[in-house]
């Protein structure tokens, strides 16, 4: 009963930590960050060339990507993106074909989903040491519907079923619930490092903890025109 308290205060805690960094590091873009040596790179991708910097904050190292978007006002605006792994760190990992728009694409032409669930077995985020709800949030940021999203879809968090040990009451959301305007997001363990789907559901699998991340952030440049 204790780690589940524990993993429920990891959940809200993340979201708030999520949310506030990030409106903090848009604003301030390298949010005191130490800039590192030949931290800059160019990664050539699918839609066109991708400029990285690479720089370290309280430890953590994040490779920074800068997109822009056209949002409903019809002005241009700037999308400061960081990441814990860059392009170059994901050559090993497997992805299925046109999963962006699996993920992305409502039923109507030219349309985005009206909602998306990431879920995962509520045991997963102490069994992770967090990395699985931060895999999570590495999602959100981009794709949710906040100031600093991409594509500003909703997107919440969810349990695959539920475990009366853990006291958050997420809603509990399987790959059976994928719906023409509603996308699932499966985060699971595995044997290997891989993004496929089965029955419209996107399915992130990792070997790892860290390569939660890691898959996680290779679904993000995917929706980016990176790959």
């Amino acid at each position: 009963m204790e780690e589940a308290k524990k993993n429920n205060t990891l959940i809200r805690l993340g979201v708030i930590s999520l949310v506030l960094f990030l409106v903090v590091f848009s604003s301030l873009r390298v949010y005191r960050a130490i800039k590192l040596d030949n931290s800059e790179y160019v990664y050539n991708g699918a839609t066109g060339n991708f400029a990285f910097e690479v720089v370290e904050t309280n430890g953590l190292r994040q490779h920074i990507v800068t997109v822009y978007t056209f949002e409903d006002d019809k002005k241009e605006h700037e999308k400061v993106i960081p990441l814990q792994f860059g392009p170059k760190e994901m050559d090993d990992i497997v992805v299925e074909k046109d999963i962006d728009n699996l993920l992305l694409m409502g039923s109507k032409e030219d349309s985005l989903r009206d909602m998306i669930y990431i879920t995962q077995d509520p045991l997963l985020i102490g069994e992770s040491k967090r990395d699985s709800l931060v895999a999570s949030l590495e999602i959100m940021k981009v794709v949710g519907n906040y100031t600093f999203g991409v594509y500003k879809i909703p997107i919440n968090l969810a349990y695959t079923y539920d475990n009366k040990n853990v006291e958050q009451k997420l809603p509990i959301v399987t790959c059976d619930d994928v719906l023409s305007n509603r996308a699932i997001v499966l985060i699971k363990k595995g044997n290997s490092n891989r993004i496929y789907s089965d029955k419209g559901c996107v399915i992130l699998e990792a070997v790892s903890n860290k390569d939660l991340i890691r898959v996680a952030d290779r679904l993000i440049l995917d929706l980016l025109g990176v790959f």
